[in-house]
């Protein structure tokens, strides 16, 4: 009865994110092919998962005036873009007439638009006669690349899923900041779900289930492969 709670508590926080699916069998690579194309055939177990667009960062330096006379001279004001605008999933109520006993029967992934972001600063454009200035680093991020549809990505098998590895992963949420200290139960519950979908959003990653580059993502080892 146990194994029978953990399982069903499994597929059905796989199903709510996940279109779930898979092969008992499958033991090939984790693969991301055509959005439209059927189940990898083979040995293993595979959910079409929502896959985010892939932003990568880095980080400039700008020299920002500190000082008082922003009508000084050598001194600008600039407006950078350190942000573009991005898609991203979240979840909303698919009908608002929808009643249910789970309120998650009720929602439905969908695209969302983030404005960018910028970053605004007066700057001096003549150092040698302006001292009142300091170097400053700023956090960029663009697009490396475009996707925001469904797509099979490799999971954790429903019978690799055990309590010891639903700790390790609470555990690895808590660390990276994701869950509340003392949330480390062993016991899957919507705290633990939406931190994990967290986590996945934050590091643009697959979005819902146990997958793969999740699982190595928090560094959970891989006895449940």
């Amino acid at each position: 009865m146990k194994y029978f709670l953990v399982v069903f508590v499994l597929l059905f926080f796989l199903m709510s994110s996940c279109g779930y699916n898979y092969d008992p069998l499958y033991k090939g690579p984790n693969s991301y092919g055509d959005p439209q194309s059927s189940m990898p055939s083979g040995p293993g177990c595979y959910a079409r998962c929502l896959i985010p667009e892939q932003v990568s960062k880095e980080m400039k330096t700008y020299i920002v005036y500190t000082g008082d006379d922003l009508t000084a001279k050598h001194v600008v004001f600039r407006r950078i873009e350190i942000s573009p605008e991005i898609s991203e999933w979240e979840k909303i109520k698919s009908d608002k007439n929808c009643v249910s006993d789970n309120p998650d029967d009720c929602l439905v992934w969908s695209l969302k638009k983030v404005p960018e972001q910028f970053f605004e600063f007066y700057t001096v454009t003549d150092t040698i006669i302006e001292k009142n200035f300091k170097l400053q680093e700023v956090e960029h991020s663009y697009i490396s690349e475009q996707k925001h549809f469904t797509d099979w990505v490799r999971i954790v098998c429903p019978n690799s899923i055990t309590k010891k590895l639903y700790k390790n992963i609470q555990v690895s949420l808590i660390e990276k900041g994701f869950l509340s200290e003392g949330d480390a139960t062993g016991i899957w519950g919507q705290d633990s779900n939406e931190a994990l979908i967290n986590f996945q959003k934050a590091n643009y990653l697959g979005i819902g289930g146990f997958t793969y580059e999740t699982m190595f993502a928090l560094d959970v080892k891989g006895y449940w492969q």
